[in-house]
């Protein structure tokens, strides 16, 4: 077995060596893949009503309550309108 080279402090490449964290989240029923599909066809929907709407009515804000892990504020913010999400789970 070789050994693994050294890296000393003052060696440049020791600055881009970063560690690493582990990050656990608890799925809920909504987070599972099986749902993706839904909401694919839900963002399609969102954004073909935001383009007819936004215009029309002179929208610039959206409010994403029960946002989850944000997919639709992520793409109400695409649509370029301001978002405020929020959600009951930490």
């Amino acid at each position: 077995m070789g050994s693994r080279p050294r890296i000393e402090p003052s060696d440049p490449k020791a600055q881009a060596i970063r560690p690493t964290a582990e990050i656990t989240i608890k799925l809920t029923p909504f987070d599972r893949k099986e749902y993706r599909a839904l909401i694919e066809a839900r963002e399609l929907t969102l954004r073909r009503i935001v383009k007819t709407l936004k215009p029309a009515l002179g929208l610039s804000n959206a409010v994403d309550v029960g946002c989850g892990v944000g997919f639709f504020s992520q793409t109400l913010a695409e649509c370029e309108l301001q978002v405020c999400g929020f959600d009951a789970r930490a």
